[in-house]
C-alpha cells in the first residue's frame, strides 16, 4: 500500500487485499524455475503449423482465443489434432503463436507438457489436458526450398 499526504496532493492509498495476493504468490513459489535451452542439438519442436486466434475472430466464431492447430507435422511429436485450439502450456496461458515460441525456448527435446486445448466436439469446444512429448528441433523436417523442391519432383512423377 503506499499513501500520499501533503496540502498540495489528495491524500490516496493503494491496497491489495490478501486472500486475492495469496495464491499468486504461493503459485509463483511452487512454479519450477526453467531456463532457455541454449543448446540447439537439445532444443524442443511441438511439430505444428498455427494460426493466433484474436479476440475478434473469437466474438464472430466462438472458437477459444489461443492458437489454432492449422496442420500436424507427419511423424512429429505432437499428440494434438487439427483443428485443436492450444490456451496452456504447463499452465501457463497461449494467447498467440508467439507465446507458444517462447515458452517452448525453456524445454527440452523428450520432456513432456500438458497442454490444455479447446477441441471441437458436436458443435462446441470441450477444453481438454493432453501430454505431449517433445521431439527435437534438429530433427525436425526442413522447410527450406531445396527439400521443398525435391518434394515437388516426387509429386510430379
Amino acid at each position: 500500500s503506499a499513501k500520499i499526504a501533503s496540502d498540495e496532493v489528495e491524500g490516496m492509498g493503494f491496497a491489495i487485499p490478501i486472500s486475492k495476493a495469496e495464491p499468486i504468490l504461493d503459485e509463483m513459489m511452487n512454479q519450477e524455475t526453467r531456463y532457455k535451452v541454449e543448446d540447439e542439438d537439445k532444443a524442443a519442436y511441438i511439430g505444428i503449423t498455427c494460426e493466433n486466434v484474436t479476440s475478434d475472430v473469437n466474438q464472430m466464431y466462438g472458437i477459444p482465443q489461443g492458437v489454432y492447430v492449422d496442420t500436424v507435422v507427419e511423424g512429429g511429436p505432437a499428440g494434438i489434432k487439427k483443428g485443436d485450439v492450444i490456451t496452456k502450456i504447463d499452465g501457463t496461458a497461449i494467447d498467440a503463436y508467439k507465446d507458444l515460441v517462447d515458452r517452448l525456448e525453456y524445454y527440452e527435446a523428450g520432456e513432456t507438457v500438458e497442454l490444455e486445448v479447446y477441441r471441437a466436439q458436436d458443435g462446441e469446444y470441450n477444453a481438454q489436458k493432453i501430454s505431449v512429448t517433445l521431439g527435437a528441433k534438429k530433427d525436425a523436417p526442413s522447410t527450406n526450398s531445396s527439400s521443398n523442391q525435391q518434394q515437388n519432383e516426387k509429386n510430379n512423377k
